[in-house]
């Protein structure tokens, strides 16, 4: 498939579009940040989103928290997924997209 850990013990994968399969659910990142809320709110509403959905893995907020943190009054939702790679937290600003068959 090409796809490649993010991080060895996070388990999201990165890569080109998947054939279809019920293992994966695949995203196209619209954008990247470093977990700073500053930087966080910036992306956020440069893409005109207000209401998320939150999705994490290994960082130790919990994602509830995380939605109330970074919520604004934008009209958009959008999907966020604040991750660590290495030593330092992401927020990647994702969109589902169907995989091809």
């Amino acid at each position: 498939m090409g796809l490649k850990l993010l991080d060895p013990e996070i388990a999201f994968v990165h890569g080109p579009l998947p054939k279809s399969t019920p293992f994966l659910r695949p995203f196209e990142i619209l954008g990247i940040s470093p977990m700073d809320t500053r930087k966080v709110r910036a992306l956020l509403k440069k893409h005109d989103i207000g209401r998320l959905v939150v999705k994490k893995r290994g960082h130790p907020s919990d994602a509830d928290t995380l939605r109330r943190a970074l919520q604004s009054d934008c009209p958009g939702e959008g999907t966020l997924i604040v991750t660590r790679q290495g030593e330092s937290h992401l927020a990647l600003l994702v969109s589902e997209v169907t995989a091809k068959d």
